[in-house]
């Protein structure tokens, strides 16, 4: 009778043994499902049954009254030593799989993802395999714009031909090796990926291509397919189990060579020595919310630690890629040129405080989308905020609406008639009047995407105008394709969107770029803010002044001598990136440190505030030197979905000297009676 440990998705950092039945109900037909049908050709004795093996197969067993899928990790002769006494070992139900969906380099990956991200073996599994029986269904790749522009690859200038020729070294030394390209917006990044990612292909490896948004895959796609004819591979969390499994095992077993998706596509089922591209490295949407909080970059290192090759691709990169690229342990490959024949982009600042009071956009700004408009050249607008209004005040009860889930105020969606809570989801319905008191002396605050495009249509009545953000989108790829391409053949004039139009969007009469609210998120209690912003100003502008067409940025701020918005009007990227390293320097923040950052919440704020004092008091004794703990503190979003939340940080030179603090304390992802502890290691918010 065989027995295996199974490792399940939950927060227990341990596996569970079971046993395979041999009286016929499981195993046995799973044999019979297996055995291979003697040809006549074969002499008797050459013939064996062809069994798979146990280790790396999911299956179905009962787990505290629960039918749960798990994955083998090991098999064994008999029942743990250390079993307590009176355990009954159970079977298992039966096999999700008839052959292994994990290789052993895949349970290796996974087991180094668990120690590293403090999680158990089973959610780092069920991360990395995507769910699905079956795998017949293949995702229908959608046609973008300029998948007939891109049939072919282009002529190089001399800084990608630069970039080709050295990158394609480390792809045929198969030895690891690290690359920064680092190209200004605008440089050609893209057809320098396409260029390698053929030569790769025609080496016989497979590549991984990563971009931040799911939004993005389309436009990503459209210029990779016509390389490679039905050899992609999409992945991303959106897309059906079946399909996420179909594409996943054509990877697998080789017939497609090529995946492109979000964050989770760095968990490709490709060979060791892949190529690897993860486009705009820099983005925190690499970094998951949940657990494991793994992050993507991170795992592109693991994955191609002693093969294969990684290029990381940015205009504003991260400053701890910057940092490492600086003492060579990531090849610094600049890409300074732009293929416009035009010269950067105007910036031009505009202090809201001179402004016209209660001008959304500024009349200067109006002004010049205008004349653009009527030289049949296009405008976008960029605000990070969806919805009408993010504040509602009643004069009556002199109270705002917040959300009774969370410590924030409800966002008014006017068009849905609702108030939304951003965080949880939850929701009022709204007609104009008070939720508290009934009265209608209601007040708006700031502004949203929704009230920016009413703004602009009581101002610019002829403006064709598109809106781009998840209210207007609602997870449709369908209907973000169809916006973009309504923009592209001019069908719309301007565009006001989220983030979702900050990045890889290429339009050749895209010449006005206007950045609202550009300071909003400076005086975030976050020491990434200033990078945050200074990176986001520099990737919408760059959006623009593409295709030989001079572009202009307007950027509407209170704060206009701040270092990360002054930096742009000079074009002063590289002087920022050096002012912030020594901002960093001077507090310890990385790239000069390592962060682990403890979050602990429950439904009652009593016990998570006893419970995160009793774990900083037992811990502070035990620090060596280098370590510093700082906190606890409440979360600058205090109560979020139901839940008080609490957290500290550990900071100190080396991510190994603070894992092995955890450890000794005991400390990983999961709950402990009426408290959830959350590990975040790396942490890329502090909210």
């Amino acid at each position: 009778m065989p027995y295996v440990d199974i490792a399940l998705n939950l927060p227990i950092d341990k596996v569970f043994c079971y046993f395979i039945p041999e009286d016929g109900s499981i195993g046995q037909r799973i044999r019979k499902a297996h055995i291979k049908t003697k040809k006549k050709s074969t002499p008797p004795d050459q013939f064996q049954p062809a069994e798979p093996p146990l280790t790396g197969r999911r299956v179905e067993v009962r787990f505290a009254g629960r039918r749960l899928t798990g994955f083998i990790t090991d098999e064994r002769s008999a029942p743990p030593a250390d079993l307590p006494a009176g355990t009954t070992i159970q079977r298992i139900l039966r096999f999700v799989d008839m052959a292994p969906v994990c290789p052993p380099e895949t349970l290796e990956l996974a087991r180094w993802l668990s120690w590293y991200y403090f999680c158990s073996l089973g959610q780092a599994l069920s991360t990395m395999i995507p769910p699905g029986k079956r795998g017949t269904a293949t995702v229908s790749r959608i046609p973008t714009r300029d998948s007939g522009a891109n049939a072919r690859l282009f002529p190089l200038n001399a800084g990608q031909s630069a970039a080709v020729r050295a990158i394609s070294e480390g792809i045929r030394e198969n030895s690891g090796r690290r690359y920064l390209l680092h190209g200004v917006t605008g440089s050609g990044k893209t057809e320098v990926y396409r260029h390698l990612a053929r030569m790769a292909v025609e080496e016989g490896r497979q590549v991984v291509i990563l971009v931040p948004e799911i939004a993005l895959t389309p436009q990503t796609i459209g210029r990779f397919a016509s390389i490679f004819p039905g050899q992609i591979a999409v992945l991303h969390s959106q897309l059906s189990p079946a399909e996420r499994i179909g594409e996943w095992r054509r990877l697998a077993s080789g017939e497609a060579r090529v995946a492109i998706g979000a964050r989770s596509a760095v968990f490709a089922p490709v060979g060791k020595d892949s190529l690897f591209i993860i486009d705009e490295e820099h983005e925190s949407s690499y970094k998951a919310d949940d657990c494991p909080r793994y992050h993507a970059r991170q795992i592109a290192f693991r994955r191609t630690a002693r093969s294969g090759c990684l290029i990381l691709g940015s205009a504003t990169p991260s400053l701890e890629t910057l940092w490492h690229a600086t003492r060579g342990e990531i090849t610094h490959i600049p890409l300074d040129e732009r293929i416009s024949a035009h010269a950067e982009q105007e910036v031009i600042i505009l202090d809201m405080r001179a402004q016209p009071q209660g001008a959304l956009v500024a009349p200067p700004l109006i002004d010049a989308v205008k004349e653009a408009v009527s030289k049949e050249e296009q405008a976008l607008f960029f605000l990070n905020r969806r919805g009408y209004a993010p504040y509602v005040t009643c004069d009556d009860c002199q109270t705002a609406a917040s959300c009774p889930q969370c410590s924030i105020s409800l966002t008014l969606h006017r068009e849905k008639g609702i108030l939304l809570c951003h965080h949880c989801g939850y929701q009022l319905p709204f007609s104009g009047h008070c939720p508290a008191c009934g009265g209608n002396k209601i007040r708006t605050g700031g502004a949203g995407t929704e009230r920016v495009a009413e703004f602009l249509g009581k101002r610019m009545g002829q403006l064709r105008l598109g809106r781009v953000d998840s209210d207007t989108i609602g997870g449709s790829k369908e209907t973000l394709f169809n916006l973009l391409e309504d923009f592209a053949h001019k069908r719309l004039d301007a565009l006001v969107g989220t983030q979702m139009v900050a990045k890889g969007l290429d339009f050749p009469d895209l010449t006005i770029v206007g950045i609202l609210a550009a300071d909003a998120e400076l005086s975030l209690p976050d020491f990434r803010s200033f990078e945050r912003v200074h990176t986001q100003l520099v990737q919408v502008i760059g959006r623009t002044g593409r295709a030989g067409k001079k572009g202009r940025a307007y950027i509407q701020t209170c704060l206009p001598d701040e270092d990360p918005i002054a930096s742009i009007v000079n074009h002063d990227t590289n002087g920022f990136f050096k002012r912030e390293l020594e901002r960093r320097r001077e507090c310890a923040w990385p790239p000069f440190s390592r962060l682990i950052r403890i979050v602990m919440r429950s439904t009652e704020p009593e016990v998570a505030y006893e419970a995160i004092s009793a774990c900083t008091e037992a811990l502070r004794p035990t620090l060596p030197p280098e370590v510093t703990l700082l906190g606890p503190v409440s979360c600058p979003i205090e109560k979020r979905a139901n839940w008080w939340r609490y957290h500290f940080l550990l900071k100190a030179p080396s991510i190994n000297v603070l894992a092995s603090i955890l450890r000794r304390a005991g400390l990983a992802e999961g709950s402990r009676g009426k408290v959830y502890i959350e590990v975040d290691v790396d942490p890329q918010s502090m909210l």
